[in-house]
C-alpha cells in the first residue's frame, strides 16, 4: 500500500502546481526541459489569444506534461 500512497500523493501535486508556470530564463527552461516532458510557449503577455488557447490545454492535460510560459520579447 504504501507504494499507492506515493503515487497517489505524486499525482495530486501535479494538480496543486499552476497550469503554466512562468519562467523568465532560457536557463529555468532548460532545467524544465531536462527534468519533464515540458511544452513552452513565448507569448507577449498573458492577454493574447494564443496564451489562453495554451493555458486551456495545460488545465486539460495536467500532469500529463509540464507547461511553461515566458512573457515578453522574443
Amino acid at each position: 500500500f504504501r507504494y499507492e500512497e506515493i503515487a497517489l500523493l505524486d499525482d495530486v501535486a501535479k494538480f496543486l502546481r499552476p497550469a503554466v508556470l512562468e519562467v523568465q530564463s532560457a536557463e529555468e527552461i532548460e532545467r524544465l526541459k531536462a527534468a519533464n516532458t515540458t511544452a513552452v510557449g513565448f507569448f507577449q503577455s498573458q492577454d493574447e489569444k494564443e496564451y489562453r488557447t495554451f493555458k486551456s490545454v495545460a488545465n486539460l492535460m495536467r500532469g500529463e506534461l509540464v507547461f511553461a510560459a515566458q512573457f515578453g520579447e522574443r
